[in-house]
């Protein structure tokens, strides 16, 4: 409740209502992200969801003209405190709703937005779907073309355990020769025209491996620990 003075008077608001459904409005309980190659990502983590929240606020600054975004690259719906629904896509622009914000070309926040949400699918479970989601895997070691059993090589990369320690990642980088092998997911198989968007690639070290997904406009990268060298390998001498 608000109290206004005006003149001497004193104008008494009850907002309270409108406050609370402010409130509620601004507490997302659940947020649903879609990207057309690595699917849906649920996400409930209170942190994550405030920070895509201050997305949201950030980017819906300025209005745009157009109706909709054209290059679609995530739709999602975030789930609010009061039931509420609203839907949202980013792509070149970043629509909410039916409103759309942002300038056509170069836009840092729809851009640094792209990279969060991508960001969420770089777990071991979701890069072992894109790989087994593909419609073709290769696998190169010495300089040719290998074919073995993928089975074994995507239950690896699904156990594997992403490295955060910057320390250990540098320790790493002081130690690394060429990769023994490379094992590349196509979205649409070799043979058709691939976007980078259609390809993830990993790069097998002797006891780590580097996870690049060419869609990533940053060319970020995630280093992993796994069995997927001794099983390479193994998978040579045999």
């Amino acid at each position: 409740m608000l109290e206004k003075q005006l003149y001497n008077r004193i104008t008494i608001v009850d907002d309270k209502d409108a406050v609370l459904e402010k409130s509620n409005e601004s507490l997302p309980t659940e947020v649903r992200v879609q990207h057309e190659k690595w699917g849906e990502v649920v996400v409930t983590d209170e942190v994550r969801l405030h920070a895509i929240v201050s997305f949201f606020d950030r980017m819906k600054v300025e209005q745009t003209e157009e109706a909709k975004v054209q290059e679609q690259v995530f739709t999602g719906e975030v789930t609010y405190l009061n039931g509420h629904k609203r839907t949202f896509a980013v792509g070149d622009l970043f629509q909410y709703g039916a409103e759309v914000y942002g300038k056509k070309g170069i836009n840092t926040m729809v851009s640094a937005f792209q990279t969060y949400l991508l960001s969420l699918y770089y777990t071991p479970e979701l890069i072992y779907k894109f790989f087994a989601s593909a419609q073709e895997v290769v696998i190169k070691q010495g300089g040719r073309v290998r074919t073995v059993d993928l089975k074994p090589i995507l239950d690896s990369i699904r156990q594997a355990k992403q490295i955060t320690d910057y320390g250990e990642i540098q320790k790493l980088l002081q130690s690394q020769n060429e990769p023994i092998a490379y094992v590349t997911a196509y979205h649409r198989g070799k043979h058709i025209a691939n976007h980078r968007e259609d390809i993830l690639t990993i790069s097998v070290y002797p006891s780590y491996f580097v996870m690049q997904y060419l869609g990533d406009n940053n060319g970020n990268v995630i280093y992993m620990k796994g069995s997927l060298a001794d099983l390479l390998v193994k998978e040579n001498v045999s």
